[in-house]
């Protein structure tokens, strides 16, 4: 039982607390300074204390997190794996939020990944912190931060994550080379001869505008083909059915898992 775990872990930090300092200690559930993370098996107890606090995919950019929203991890990863490179233009036709090309953006200009983060990471409550060398690595990091001009270019048709985009792309002061714009990807086509397209379609029926997935993807699958040739086209899906019924053959298949959830990136040479 994980609770009762974690419940033997907290008396027992907090009854040497107070054999110590005379009075136990309350813990806020939410406010709270220190992380510790225990991980039992059968043969072994391992406590570690948690240096990152919250999640590290929480990049920071963004007000909200829609809950279609790609994974910024899973993204930037994607992107890492594609190939891409900064001389490239980049499509994302279903771009919702816009994480694939912010993440694409930071990547190229060198933005440490939580340079937006608003909550200080777990370390940073930590008595041994060395904070003038904290503050040293940070400034170096700042410093690799460039300017390279780029052609990133998403559409959708989903107002709420368009906003979402525009507030996070002008905070980090993205426009105009990183652009999402409200459009549907039948009418979303290339601005050069050669590119690279990025996305993550719907993953089930209720989100496929016709309500059925399989037919969705074949559908998908014709315009990109139609509207992005010489392209290389990476779709991103966890739904492997759908894939398969894809009526192209990919040239490259990889396995690549969001958390537990397991998903295919294929390459479709247009």
């Amino acid at each position: 039982n994980s609770k009762f775990l974690a419940m033997k872990t907290k008396d027992a930090i907090v009854d040497q607390i107070a054999e110590k300092c005379g009075s136990r200690p309350s813990v806020d559930a939410e406010k709270f300074d220190i992380l510790l993370n225990v991980h039992a098996t059968d043969e072994d107890v391992t406590v570690s204390l948690d240096a990152s606090r919250t999640s590290l995919n929480r990049r920071g950019y963004r007000t909200s997190q829609p809950a279609s929203a790609t994974n910024e991890v899973l993204a930037a990863a994607l992107v890492k794996l594609s190939g891409w490179t900064p001389d490239q233009t980049l499509y994302d036709p279903m771009c919702g939020a816009g994480t694939i090309c912010i993440e694409a953006a930071m990547m190229a200009r060198n933005i440490p990944a939580n340079k937006y983060r608003k909550e200080p990471f777990g370390f940073e409550k930590w008595q041994n912190l060395d904070a003038e060398l904290w503050q040293k690595i940070k400034d170096e990091a700042d410093a690799k931060i460039n300017k390279v001009r780029l052609a990133i270019i998403g559409s959708d048709l989903n107002t709420e994550g368009l906003d979402i985009y525009k507030q996070a792309a002008l905070m980090m002061e993205l426009t105009p080379d990183v652009r999402c714009i409200k459009q549907s990807v039948k009418e979303a086509t290339r601005q050069t001869a050669e590119g690279m397209v990025i996305t993550c379609p719907p993953t089930d029926d209720e989100e496929a505008p016709k309500k059925n997935i399989v037919e969705y993807y074949k559908e998908l699958t014709y315009y990109l083909s139609r509207n992005f040739p010489d392209h290389d086209v990476w779709v991103y899906s966890s739904n492997l059915k759908a894939l398969r019924n894809v009526p192209y053959g990919a040239e490259e298949r990889l396995k690549v898992f969001s958390g537990n959830t397991e998903g295919n990136f294929n390459k479709y040479p247009f």
